[in-house]
């Protein structure tokens, strides 16, 4: 069952963006949807299918696509362990997650003890980000602390994820950045919202009508006396659980969010689904949020598939800005890596698109390559650059691809006809 949310628009006075309508699955219904297909398959070849609380938890145990992982169980005869598919390493959470250490997410009384020792009155050091953090594509000022950050586009197809934004200007070596509180498979644990991460995870960051600053600092509290518990969505197996204590050893990232907030005081009981769970698509269609800042006001190009004929695939390409702008790309075909670097591209063109409009640009096949590759230039406190996007994956059935973006400094083309 998809679950399709839409919401009143808020008033002008509250400054936010209306909600748009946007589908976000539960996470029983993904799981659902896919165990039927294996079990289906499974049992008629004459062999016993998993339990489906066993299938969706091992599901975190490896490193690939949802798809994939059914296609090993199913040829696993039904048996969602020991899968001939590369596990999930311990440093598998997003790149936007904070590492402290090797133990750290894994081993609690550790983070514990960055928590207790006040290491959010701390620098934090270089060495525990995995990348570097790029906040120049948006405009982050109508965030505040306490915020609600949605991810509509995960891992786990849009499944949702919801994190807490915890400092607006933390410091570190590396600059001040916006610090989150996110309850990930690693457990409970500090990561930053960026650039990249709205675009990449497709965020939308949701307000709370009504909120105090007191409440906002409960909130805060609440989410940081949870740093370093465990990551858990099946308690019992059950998808159903809301635990709202603050002392719980255990949580999932919209349980944690609806219990911070009753405990500030807000008690989001239209954000609770029919089964009793809370959902990252709840917290989003509860009538307490409102849209403050969304990824689609992205520097950004977008990309979608319009069809495919032949060896010829049509990509619709939209500019999220105000501004009219020239973009280049590969007119074949590239490499995962030359198109996420810009490098080696030999067939590169341009084409101009006017404000917020898109425009359908055909990319032909090349032997084994199989990304597209998309930029356009952009100043960067008076830096020229270019924003990359690209995409590999695509599926002309399912109107699927998956995307990413690179910043690059610019470098010259010598484009082709």
């Amino acid at each position: 069952m998809e679950i399709s949310i839409s919401a009143r628009a808020e008033t002008a006075a509250e400054k936010q963006i209306e909600k748009s309508p946007i589908e976000i699955l539960s996470y029983e219904d993904i799981f659902q949807s896919y165990y039927d297909q294996a079990s289906e398959k499974v049992t008629a070849t004459g062999h016993e299918m998993c339990e489906i609380e066993d299938f969706s938890a091992n599901y975190y145990n490896y490193e690939t696509t949802i798809q994939d992982y059914t296609a090993a169980v199913i040829e696993n005869a039904g048996n969602p362990t020991n899968l001939t598919i590369a596990p999930r390493s311990s440093s598998a959470d997003a790149d936007y997650i904070l590492k402290y250490n090797s133990n750290a997410g894994k081993n609690r009384e550790i983070y514990r003890d960055f928590a207790n020792r006040g290491y959010d009155d701390e620098i934090t050091p270089a060495s525990v980000f995995q990348r570097d953090f790029v906040c120049s594509m948006f405009y982050y000022g109508a965030i505040k602390e306490g915020d609600i950050l949605l991810e509509t586009q995960t891992i786990l197809n849009n499944i949702g994820h919801v994190a807490c934004i915890y400092d607006l200007d933390h410091k570190s070596d590396k600059g001040e950045y916006i610090q989150t509180i996110d309850c990930v498979k690693g457990g409970t644990q500090f990561g930053f919202l960026d650039d990249n991460r709205m675009v990449n995870f497709q965020v939308k960051i949701l307000g709370v009508r009504g909120v105090t600053s007191a409440q906002r600092e409960d909130v805060k509290y609440f989410h940081y006396k949870q740093l370093g518990k465990e990551y858990n969505l099946w308690h019992a197996g059950a998808y159903d659980r809301l635990n709202t204590d603050i002392n719980s050893e255990d949580w999932y990232c919209s349980e944690m969010m609806y219990a911070a907030y009753k405990y500030a005081g807000i008690d989001m009981t239209d954000a609770i689904g029919e089964k009793g769970g809370c959902w990252p698509a709840d917290i989003y269609g509860s009538h307490y949020t409102y849209v403050n800042t969304d990824y689609s006001n992205s520097a950004y190009l977008g990309l979608s598939i319009v069809d495919k004929e032949g060896s010829t695939w049509t990509i619709k390409v939209k500019n999220n800005t105000a501004e009219d702008i020239n973009i280049r790309y590969n007119k074949k075909m590239c490499f995962y890596d030359d198109a996420k670097e810009w490098k080696g591209l030999k067939d590169v063109t341009e084409e101009s698109i006017e404000a917020y409009k898109s425009k359908n640009i055909e990319v032909e096949e090349n032997w084994f390559a199989s990304s597209v590759a998309f930029s356009r230039e952009y100043y960067n406190n008076g830096n020229r650059m270019r924003l990359v996007t690209f995409a590999d994956q695509l599926d002309n059935n399912t109107k699927t691809l998956r995307i990413g973006h690179s910043l690059l400094e610019w470098k010259d083309d010598n484009l082709v006809d």
